[in-house]
């Protein structure tokens, strides 16, 4: 079974590269491009941990925007882990480019 990671990594990469956090430095690919970033969260009870909530945030970078990609990614991201917020598209002036976040969660039983 593939680690959370791995998902995320194969649901994004139908679309475009992606990586976690940030790309090694002057080794990014052109645009567009995507990084993930995991807030993940325990549950248990009586000392033992039975689930990671994960607190995943994708964001896509381009240089112009695509609707048709970040509609296809937020397609691919709810078919893959269900409800995802609705995405919000930013122009980053100091990147010189637009950046959409998709913010979603999964429960992973451990």
């Amino acid at each position: 079974m593939p680690s959370a990671k791995e998902r995320i990594v194969s649901a994004v990469s139908e679309h475009v590269p992606c990586a976690h956090l940030c790309w090694p430095q002057a080794n990014a690919p052109d645009l567009p491009w995507a990084v993930y970033l995991d807030e993940p969260s325990g549950k248990g009870a009586d000392n033992v941990n039975w689930a990671t909530v994960h607190g995943w945030s994708v964001e896509l970078y381009e240089k112009y925007p695509s609707t048709e990609l970040e509609d296809a990614v937020f397609d691919t991201l709810r078919g893959e882990y269900g409800y995802v917020e609705p995405p919000t598209t930013t122009w980053i002036d100091s990147e010189g480019c637009y950046c959409t976040l998709y913010r979603f969660s999964e429960i992973e039983r451990t």
